[in-house]
């Protein structure tokens, strides 16, 4: 039995889904990750920890909002519509160049052992292997 449709969007589906919850994780463990930051950083006045935790949990929100639209992309995919393809597009391009960052902050912070570097780090393999899939194969078809 030959199959209809593109073959390629419940793979990309899947990946957003992996992807999703990866960016939700990656927000969730730099809320608890920026709450001890004065563990790691001295030399740095209270008010200023405030600071850095306040525009870090902006980042952090953020990401949290990539994955609930990361969430919505795949059930897109899943149902092979063509809406989500642009909208994946898109949302990888911006989520692997800020989570590309974060990864970078949060190794230099960190190092390897923070959860949220790993996850970082994992999204952005995850992320790139879908931006590469998404033009190799000129979309999910």
């Amino acid at each position: 039995m030959e199959r209809t449709g593109p073959r390629g969007a419940a793979f990309v589906g899947f990946l957003f889904l992996l992807v999703g919850v990866f960016l939700i994780l990656l927000g969730a463990t730099r809320l608890f990750d920026l709450g001890v930051i004065g563990n790691y950083v001295s030399g740095i006045s209270s008010q200023d920890i405030e600071i850095i935790q306040r525009i870090g949990a902006t980042g952090s929100y953020m990401l949290i909002l990539y994955g609930i639209i990361a969430f919505a992309l795949s059930m897109g995919f899943f149902q092979q519509q063509e809406w989500a393809a642009g909208g994946g597009f898109v949302l990888i391009l911006i989520s692997l160049v800020s989570t590309g960052f974060i990864a970078w902050e949060q190794y230099g912070l960190f190092g390897l052992a923070a959860t949220s570097t790993i996850v970082s780090i994992v999204a952005c393999l995850v992320m790139a292997l879908i931006l590469v899939y998404l033009i190799v194969a000129r979309g999910w078809k």
